[in-house]
């Protein structure tokens, strides 16, 4: 889905991290039941705690917005 929303234009690429305002493309909160496989910086409202968990065991980070 990442690089996805890379190819729409709906996240950038910094380096090696997709960057994702998830307020721009309608989402509020980040749950945790998919898989995380690349490194990612994403701002929401909110996350779960294990999406939090598995965005940062990526070396990625969850900005609150």
């Amino acid at each position: 889905m990442a690089d996805a929303l890379v190819a729409s234009g709906n996240a950038e690429m910094d380096g090696d991290t997709i960057v994702i305002n998830a307020g721009q493309i309608g989402i509020d909160k980040i749950l945790g039941g998919g898989q995380v496989t690349k490194k990612m910086n994403i701002s929401a409202v909110s996350f779960t705690d294990r999406a939090r968990q598995k965005i940062e065991e990526n070396g990625g980070q969850a900005l609150d917005a």
